[in-house]
């Protein structure tokens, strides 16, 4: 019996780590879109949204609508939308960290981000640059 976990448990990882090689983001040159743009297609559709846009690098413009520090203590942009209480929340980059405090509310930014999910409709996403 033992014998058959430990085979199951090597299967699994195998099984894993042939899953993250399908989902690493292909090379090549970045999809621009805006954060508004990115919220109105989360809005309509979640999953088509999550099709279109993930699985590869987005550069996203925006306006800055604050900047949070998440339960980490590590930034979050937050990029305007039409809805004041739905901003896009872009997590940065070890390397953008730093540069968080020198933004403002109102400035436009450019991230070159990794990746994108949602959190109920918001699009959220990381390891973001700053341009």
């Amino acid at each position: 019996m033992k014998r058959i976990m430990v085979v199951a448990g090597f299967a699994l990882l195998a099984a894993c780590g042939d899953i993250a090689e399908e989902e690493s983001v292909p090379a090549g040159p970045p999809m621009e879109v805006t954060a508004q743009e990115l919220f109105n297609a989360y809005q309509a559709n979640e999953a088509a949204a999550q099709q279109q846009y993930g699985g590869r690098p987005l550069m996203v413009s925006g306006t800055v609508a604050g900047i949070e520090l998440d339960f980490m203590d590590d930034p979050v942009v937050q990029l305007l939308t039409s809805n004041e209480f739905m901003n896009a929340q872009a997590a940065l980059s070890d390397a953008s960290k730093p540069q968080a405090a020198s933004l403002s509310k109102g400035q436009q930014i450019k991230l070159l981000c990794e990746g994108i999910s949602e959190v109920v409709g918001v699009p959220m996403l990381s390891d973001c640059d700053i341009q």
